[in-house]
């Protein structure tokens, strides 16, 4: 049972990231001057993607929302970015 647990916690987390890999996607589009905040979620995404333990894994998630704060700071900005990612969003809860 831990196995399967532990299993769908990484799918979980896998999916959030390919799901953050959109919303970056969208978001650079509307702000190609924010290099640093992009950075920093493609190397959070990355560290996810490379983590092999458990604690490995949460360190990396932890990282992965600190920088989707500044992504999601940048899309306050734009308000017709923030109706697309909401958007995004709900496509991606009904197909999950």
């Amino acid at each position: 049972r831990l196995k399967e647990a532990l299993s769908g916690i990484v799918f979980l987390l896998k999916r959030r990231s390919d799901l953050m890999r959109n919303i970056v996607e969208t978001v650079k589009g509307y702000a190609k001057h924010e290099k640093t905040v992009f950075e920093n979620v493609t190397k959070a995404r990355s560290a996810l993607v490379k983590a092999d333990s458990l604690a490995e894994k949460a360190q990396a998630d932890n990282m992965l929302t600190s920088a989707l704060k500044s992504v999601f700071a940048v899309a306050e900005a734009y308000p017709q970015l923030q109706t697309v990612l909401q958007q995004q969003c709900l496509r991606t809860k009904h197909e999950g």
